[in-house]
């Protein structure tokens, strides 16, 4: 079933292409200009820079300049309109959470109301299989409403994701709290981080060979393009963005971190994935010792484990360890990443 999580992003981000698409360019002959179309060999010499780098241009790139924090959301009136419930049946215990409807909103950082955003609930129901319902999408006012189907209301564990599909938009993903109302209304809104333009891009070139991709404030991965693996873009609009552990919106464990960073596109990343270098802007002892957090989503699984264990949708899950730089400037990570959704890191005691 997580494979429909991840043509659910694939249809809603029709249009965009993958991590590979696009990387390869056309063919030798034509990009390189190296002999006449159609003569074969000769054509192919001057595609040594035909694999699509030579002719790149990189897109304009967006950059974000939005408060994480001093800042208000007011809920729009649609949040509080009628929203039936139903009663929970004698088959679904009190230990168990059970839902028949959810509306909430979907703003930007500074409180800006999102429309056209898509709001989705992926669900592990009480003796059924692992289920996401079709998304529901924000009105002008940034307000959504999920209805539940009657099969999965009674539930084990319930992830609620925003996001907004061509946006450079970091998603949202938060773990269903049990309420005592199965028509839950979400008191705070979800809040949908831009993620800037990564500062540094290299030409796609070889999709097959590592470049340094440098974020917001200084975040380094070696990223190897055709290793990535996005439906709503691919590695010509990677962008990143550091997010205050204070920042209005987040959820669960999120405020606990030391540091946090948000990505757009989310993505798989195959192995042996992507190795990093975060800037200590914490200013962490040198040789401190860090652990190092992903957010699950869409499709994201441990590179290091042999059964590849999936991370939880909206659960934070330790997937290595780093180390802070002897000369105090950034934090190493001594295990690559294994998606791109929200990475975290803590000081370890």
């Amino acid at each position: 079933m997580r494979v429909w999580l991840f043509l659910a992003a694939l249809l809603v981000g029709a249009g965009c292409s993958n991590g590979g698409g696009g990387d390869t360019g056309g063919t030798g002959g034509e990009a390189g200009h190296g002999g006449q179309p159609g003569t074969g060999g000769t054509g192919g010499t001057g595609g040594t820079g035909g694999s699509g780098g030579g002719n790149w241009v990189r897109p304009e790139p967006i950059v974000f300049d939005e408060p994480d924090t001093g800042w208000a959301a007011v809920a729009p009136d649609a949040i509080d309109a009628l929203l039936p419930g139903e009663a929970r049946p004698a088959s679904c215990g009190e230990e168990h959470g059970y839902v028949s409807s959810v509306r909430g909103w979907v703003v930007a950082p500074g409180g800006e109301p999102l429309g056209n955003a898509l709001a989705q609930l992926c669900i592990h129901p009480v003796g059924g299989s692992f289920t996401c319902l079709r998304p529901a999408f924000t009105n002008g006012e940034g307000v959504y409403t999920v209805d539940v189907p009657e099969s999965v209301r009674c539930y084990e564990q319930a992830a609620l994701k925003v996001f907004l599909p061509d946006s450079q938009r970091a998603p949202s993903y938060c773990l269903m709290e049990d309420h005592d109302d199965s028509a839950v209304r979400l008191p705070a809104p979800a809040v949908l981080p831009g993620a800037s333009s990564a500062l540094v891009l290299p030409p796609p070139g070889d999709v097959n060979a590592p470049r340094t991709v440098v974020f917001d404030d200084g975040l380094e991965f070696e990223v190897t393009p055709a290793l990535f693996y996005s439906g709503l873009g691919g590695y010509d609009v990677l962008g990143g963005r550091r997010v205050s552990p204070d920042a209005k919106g987040l959820c669960g464990e999120a405020s606990t971190f030391d540091g946090l960073y948000a990505f757009y596109p989310e993505g798989t990343i195959q192995a042996p994935g992507f190795d990093m270098r975060i800037p200590n802007a914490t200013g962490l002892a040198p040789g401190r010792r860090v652990d190092l957090f992903v957010l699950g989503g869409l499709d994201c699984q441990l590179l290091d484990s042999p059964e590849r264990t999936p991370v939880p949708e909206a659960t934070w899950m330790k997937f290595g360890e780093g180390r802070v730089s002897e000369d105090g400037a950034t934090i190493v990570g001594e295990a690559p990443l294994p998606c791109f959704t929200w990475l975290s890191y803590r000081a370890k005691d």
